[in-house]
């Protein structure tokens, strides 16, 4: 009885929010400003951002702290949603912010892979400072491989990156460090499913996040195959290890032997479906559309609540994905059709 209320609850809820999130013309209101005054005014007035932007001083914010803020917004109907869960205690439900870590991490990783340049931009929300298994505040002050350790001794993350820790005068492998702590966090995750849930609840997660280790290695071996022109055993190794049901796709991208051979092995594919013209410069738009599609699909059809919920919260990310892109075209001075190209609507 408890469960089929908190089952009912969900559903209800993760569509109450997709129904909510923002629309073609939100998205032709925003291309249209010239500052990041104005996007943040127009959301707060017009869109489900309100309450989290409902404090911020709109002529006065800075880009970070925008997106910042945005990136709260998804949390905050995150935690709303899972109270309803009876299973809410479980491993399962900090997915998400086992995800934002990581992510954090690697984005320090990139700043300090490109020598500190200039200030480092944040990339947190307030309730990662809540979740976070490690000291925020300590870890996005370190400006170093070894400080980044240091800040991190006692967590699994400190262990994963210790492997690539480099010898004096050396740099870091930025894409090993990548890819290892994208394997954990995977590799968590679907060992939780695995604990936490049976029967179709857990097939239908396992195959969910097994598409989105799908899209990661599709564009990653695309990019080397096609623009560094890396060799298959290399690019292999640079990949997500999972076997997921794309695995024969990612294969052929790799072995492809020219430009033209890839486009069509990408034509023929589900991914052909998503594709437009100039796209096969920018294979991540191709990716983010087929997973808007299908976490689409997921809210309007799965019987499967946590299903349903982390495909509302793919929506999230995809929407917070275009916002800032927005504000970032909006920088550097992109006109509306330009900026339409980053977005997937």
């Amino acid at each position: 009885m408890l469960q089929n209320f908190s089952d009912n609850a969900i559903y209800a809820k993760c569509r109450s929010f997709f129904g909510e999130r923002l629309t073609p013309a939100d998205y032709d209101e925003m291309m249209k400003k010239t500052s990041v005054t104005e996007v943040a005014a127009y959301l707060k007035e017009n869109t489900h951002y309100r309450q989290v932007l409902s404090e911020a001083d709109e002529k006065a914010i800075h880009r970070g702290q925008l997106e910042n803020l945005l990136r709260n917004e998804k949390f905050r109907i995150y935690e709303r949603i899972i109270r309803y869960d009876a299973r809410r205690e479980g491993d399962f439900y900090h997915y998400i912010y086992l995800r934002e870590e990581i992510d954090q991490l690697i984005n320090l990783l990139m700043y300090l892979s490109g020598g500190c340049d200039g200030e480092y931009i944040y990339r947190y929300s307030d309730y990662l400072k809540k979740h976070s298994s490690y000291n925020l505040d300590q870890v996005v002050r370190a400006r170093s491989f070894d400080q980044l350790l240091e800040a991190l001794e006692g967590t699994p993350y400190a262990k994963i990156l210790e492997r690539d820790r480099p010898q004096e005068g050396e740099r870091f492998d930025l894409a090993a460090c990548e890819r290892n702590l994208n394997t954990y966090y995977y590799r968590n995750l679907l060992q939780t499913i695995d604990r936490e849930f049976s029967g179709e609840p857990r097939k239908a997660l396992h195959r969910l996040f097994l598409e989105r280790i799908d899209a990661e290695n599709i564009a990653g071996a695309y990019r080397l195959r096609r623009f560094f022109k890396n060799t298959p055993d290399s690019i292999r190794l640079n990949l997500l290890p999972f076997d997921t049901p794309s695995k024969k796709l990612v294969d052929e991208i790799i072995s492809a032997a020219t430009p033209g051979e890839l486009e069509q092995i990408l034509r023929r594919s589900q991914l052909g479906e998503m594709m437009e013209e100039g796209d096969i410069q920018f294979i991540e738009n191709v990716t983010h559309r087929l997973r808007n599609h299908r976490s689409r699909r997921y809210i309007w059809y799965s019987s499967h609540p946590p299903v349903v919920m982390v495909a509302l919260m793919t929506q999230l990310d995809l929407e917070l994905e275009n916002l800032i892109n927005i504000i970032e075209s909006i920088r550097y001075g992109l006109n509306p059709a330009e900026m339409k190209k980053l977005l997937v609507i």
